[in-house]
């Protein structure tokens, strides 16, 4: 299982949010402790927002075809969760679930955008996330090329 180690806000903690951004970022998320075995949100199911892990881990995962379950990583303190569906609009590409105690952040998606709208370091950190994102899906399904694992055409 590959760590997908995203910061948050890639890491809100590090000091890449100026102080007013991020004293935004506490006016508009509501914090919660989720349970071990908390779904999130799931494949396919429309975003509702994004949220920050602050504590705990969480399991990304896939359906596949067959209907068995591909795991893709582990999110850890500092990720984002929803950030990709909550960003373009669309259904989440994965299922999200704590695999222990989680402490997250949840906000909206219609703030979040707002958010992003009115902190433009903000938006610029978040495309480089995204980035990332689609550099490490790469990565992964080059390895798992190079390893053989592709399925004989039907």
């Amino acid at each position: 299982m590959k760590d997908i180690s995203h910061r948050p806000l890639e890491t809100m903690e590090t000091g890449i949010l100026s102080s007013p951004a991020f004293a935004t970022i506490e006016g508009i998320e509501t914090r919660k402790i989720y349970p071990s075995g908390h779904k999130f949100f799931a494949q396919g199911q429309p975003a509702s927002g994004v949220y920050l892990l602050y504590a705990g881990g969480v399991q990304l995962s896939i359906t596949d075809g067959d209907g068995g379950e591909l795991v893709l990583g582990l999110a850890t303190p500092g990720n984002i969760l929803g950030l990709s569906a909550t960003v373009s609009g669309k259904c989440h590409e994965e299922t999200a679930k704590a695999t222990a105690a989680c402490q997250a952040g949840f906000i909206t998606g219609k703030d979040f955008l707002h958010f992003l709208g009115s902190h433009p370091e903000a938006a610029f950190r978040i495309v480089q996330v995204l980035s990332d994102r689609v550099a490490i899906a790469f990565e992964q399904l080059s390895s798992i090329q190079r390893g053989g694992h592709r399925r004989a055409p039907q």
